[in-house]
């Protein structure tokens, strides 16, 4: 698997990470307002975790199985 930090290491969809996508721009994420439930991290593949942000899609749809 070819990680990517601006794709989503679930899905393979731009992940919107602002930190990837805009390096330059010290703000925050939108992902540091969210809670990601610890069996969707527990999906991204271990070379991956660290490296890529799970994507908007892919959390969304964690929430809405619980």
């Amino acid at each position: 698997m070819s990680i990517s930090p601006e794709r989503c290491p679930l899905c393979g969809q731009p992940n919107d990470c602002a930190r990837a996508t805009q390096p330059d721009d010290k703000g925050p994420c939108w992902c540091m307002k969210e809670t990601f439930p610890p069996e969707l991290i527990a999906r991204v593949p271990e070379e991956a975790r660290g490296c890529a942000c799970i994507c908007q899609r892919c959390l969304a749809d964690a929430q809405r199985e619980k």
